[in-house]
């Protein structure tokens, strides 16, 4: 009699009449995912699932439960397999149009030289750069770029100084330019503010190649003593070039629509040619994703 009661019991718990409706998992799900409990609400989607392997729905927040988790090849084959019990479910596809957007190429305009602690001043130059997505997880995103970037600063000084002596005055003026060629490999980390990523904020780290660095500067002073005729001497300092790499900082924010993205970033870092003070450019960009 006794097995006759666990054996009984045991069809009671097994039988399809007390097992729990896959809506009843998927409701579970969808409040731990609301709660950012992602792992737990994945572990409620997949028993949904198992309970009935036709619901659209569970294997709707499994894609999302995956791609918050980082796991982007689950998420997209879970997003496929909901999509194809249940096509009309725009925010899914959505999230399956983003996971395949890892590419983009970038142009940029570039200025240097806004706030760093000297004379030379930038000039606006064009950039050239392509971006490539290595990872997602929930509202972040960490990619890797690559850039082609040209630098002008130029400086043009002058003082003026008069002896109280005899009255000479003297002028003196300085003119320097400098022109770098570089290869930028930055790694940059954003953080989307809203679900649907439109607006985002952007940080990250890499290495400036100078490829060539081209300086050239004039010194002039002119001489005039009291009443007689001005003299003018011309100092060249004779042109520099070099190679190096330095590292850089970035920060900076973004918004993307659709396909397209614009970002504003701030360049700070150290380099040898401006005798090892902060180096900064500011890089305006805008984008698109394939």
């Amino acid at each position: 009699m006794k097995r006759f009661f666990i054996a009984f019991a045991l069809f009671l718990v097994f039988s399809p009449a007390f097992t729990r409706p896959a809506a009843e998992d998927c409701d579970l799900g969808n409040t731990l995912y609301d709660s950012g409990k992602y792992a737990e609400a994945l572990d409620h989607f997949k028993m949904a699932s198992q309970t009935d392997p036709d619901d659209w729905q569970a294997y709707d927040g499994m894609a999302r439960a995956q791609f918050k988790l980082g796991n982007e090849r689950q998420s997209r084959i879970a997003g496929r397999h909901s999509l194809d019990l249940h096509p009309d479910n725009p925010k899914l596809r959505n999230l399956l149009e983003l996971m395949r957007r890892n590419f983009a190429i970038k142009l940029g305009v570039g200025l240097s030289g806004v706030i760093r602690s000297s004379e030379l001043k930038g000039v606006p130059m064009p950039a050239l750069g392509c971006s490539y997505v290595l990872t997602r997880w929930g509202r972040k995103e960490l990619s890797v770029e690559l850039w082609a970037t040209r630098r002008d600063m130029k400086t043009d000084t002058s003082s003026t100084y008069t002896s109280y002596y005899d009255g000479t005055t003297s002028r003196y003026d300085y003119r320097e330019r400098v022109f770098l060629t570089c290869l930028e490999i930055p790694f940059i980390a954003k953080y989307f503010v809203d679900e649907n990523r439109h607006l985002y904020g952007l940080s990250g780290t890499g290495f400036v190649f100078v490829l060539h660095n081209h300086s050239e500067s004039l010194n002039t002073q002119t001489t005039t003593p009291t009443g007689g005729v001005p003299r003018v001497e011309i100092f060249e300092v004779l042109p520099t070039q070099f190679s190096g790499m330095f590292e850089t900082l970035i920060l900076g924010a973004g918004v993307r629509i659709g396909r397209v993205s614009a970002e504003a970033r701030l360049n700070l870092g150290f380099q040898g040619f401006n005798d090892g003070k902060l180096d900064d450019s500011w890089l305006f960009t805008t984008g698109y994703s394939f």
